[in-house]
């Protein structure tokens, strides 16, 4: 039987263990919702009832819709955690296309920068030769 002095120390020995280096590189849950996209490339858009919508959930897949009444184009989004910067895989549905993207992820504002694979990821997080710049909203 375990005595309450005994579960006391074990339950903070638990609290005090260091987090794993993956959990701390990013979490693609912190993704999951509904997202108007306000920028894509030089592009910026002002109006979220009208923009393309970016939906996350929480087993990494992600809908694109065009406009409100649209069906979604899927893909699926997969954090790198083995990267040095913040990294995700997007892939459609049956792998006929994928990205690679370098993120940043600032309170309401997710921003990435999507590369064809083989090709080096981009520097910046920012339009450039070769690189697809979203930056996104979260709608509240």
């Amino acid at each position: 039987m375990c005595t309450p002095l005994l579960a006391l120390l074990l339950a903070g020995s638990a609290l005090a263990a260091p987090v794993p280096k993956e959990l701390r590189k990013g979490d693609q849950s912190r993704f999951v919702g509904e997202w108007w996209e306000c920028r894509m490339g030089d592009s910026t858009y002002t109006d979220p009832a009208t923009a393309r919508r970016f939906t996350f959930d929480a087993d990494g897949n992600l809908g694109i819709r065009q406009n409100a009444g649209a069906t979604p184009t899927e893909y699926t989004a997969a954090v790198d955690r083995t990267a040095a910067r913040p990294t995700f895989r997007l892939a459609s549905k049956g792998n006929v296309t994928s990205y690679n993207a370098r993120y940043r992820l600032d309170g309401d504002t997710l921003s990435f920068a999507l590369t064809d694979p083989g090709l080096p990821l981009a520097e910046t997080i920012a339009p450039g030769p070769g690189v697809i710049f979203y930056e996104l909203k979260r709608l509240k």
